[in-house]
């Protein structure tokens, strides 16, 4: 009898006691590998990568603030429709705030891990304004580029602030890190990655900034003020990115969560 099992073992026959054949082992395993090998690939290849990018000066910090606040339902509001996401934090300050803050510039890596991003944003203080009133913002702009983004997602760029980088009322060499913030834009272009500019001054020449990032990168341009009202305008990015913006519309519509203010920030992502 034992023989007789040793033999039916090494042949890698199925015996009548249920054993499992050496090809099936060989077949399961095989199974396995592409089961793992596809959630690899998925954790590799987002669906939607996004930066929400904040001037962080005295005059804009309420705007981040209220992002703060509210970071987990705006992931969990994005990933109810787009699972596969990734999110990474920007803030800046001004160049003139050098001297009175350990940091003027703030990143972190586009991840899907809302840890990350929490730890990211606990960092960030508010304060500056410096004597310059002109940002760093094309620090963050090239640190934008420089991150790992994937060819076959949709890429985005939120950045809401009131002020310019060196370039807009000045000359670009007065940045102090050499940097020239048109060929940042340029750059996004070539990666396919869209600006969606929020402007919240009162300067016809920042404005005109602000629309033309967005216009150049194939983005789009929000001139408004209404802090409580940039949650929704965030989720509402996402959703626009990913083809989810009406359908998105119609479920608030039919919750009756869709405000007639709500509706006039979402409809201008359209």
């Amino acid at each position: 009898m034992s023989s007789d099992i040793e033999k039916r073992e090494k042949s890698g026959a199925m015996t009548s006691g249920g054993t499992v054949s050496i090809s099936a082992i060989k077949r399961r395993r095989e199974s396995e590998k592409s089961v793992s090998d596809l959630v690899r690939v998925v954790k590799m290849n987002p669906k939607l990568q996004l930066i929400l990018m904040f001037d962080i000066t005295a005059s804009m910090f309420g705007y981040f603030e209220e992002v703060r606040k509210h970071l987990a339902m705006i992931v969990a509001a994005v990933r109810e429709r787009v699972p596969r996401s990734e999110f990474a934090i920007f803030a800046f300050r001004n160049h003139g705030d050098k001297d009175r803050y350990d940091q003027i510039f703030y990143t972190s890596p586009l991840t899907s891990d809302l840890s990350v991003v929490n730890r990211a944003i606990e960092k960030i203080r508010r304060g500056g304004g410096g004597p310059d009133a002109l940002t760093c913002m094309e620090e963050c702009l090239r640190a934008a580029n420089g991150l790992s983004w994937k060819e076959s997602a949709q890429k985005a760029i939120v950045v809401i602030g009131d002020m310019p980088p060196h370039g807009v009322l000045d000359s670009v060499t007065k940045c102090y890190a050499g940097i020239d913030y048109r060929q940042e834009v340029i750059g996004f272009k070539k990666k396919q990655i869209k600006v969606y500019s929020v402007f919240c001054g009162t300067s016809q020449r920042v404005r005109d900034f602000y629309q033309k990032m967005a216009t150049d990168t194939n983005g789009r341009f929000m001139d408004f003020d209404s802090i409580e009202m940039i949650v929704e305008l965030i989720v509402g990015v996402s959703m626009k990115e990913t083809g989810n913006l009406d359908k998105f519309l119609a479920d608030l519509r039919s919750r009756k969560q869709l405000s007639p203010a709500k509706e006039r920030v979402l409809k201008l992502l359209e």
